[in-house]
């Protein structure tokens, strides 16, 4: 079994889902994480995605991101 530790870097939430963009400084591969609640069902999903995904996303959300880290 693979043993990672993510380091929660950011994040959406959107209605009843969740999904977070992780490093694991051990491996120094990227992951997203998703957790969707359905009624009482809750389900976690981590797939490991590439640097250029990570970097895509901060670009698409980079308004957001700077107005959350209070830079702009």
């Amino acid at each position: 079994m693979l043993k990672i530790e993510l380091e929660l870097l950011f994040g959406d939430v959107l209605d009843n889902k969740e999904i977070w963009y992780c490093h694991d400084e051990r491996t120094n591969k990227f992951y997203k994480r998703t957790i969707a609640k359905i009624d009482d069902d809750v389900t976690e999903i981590i797939d490991e995605v590439s640097e250029e995904q990570v970097e895509n996303y901060m670009y698409q959300n980079k308004d957001k991101l700077l107005k959350i880290m209070n830079i702009q």
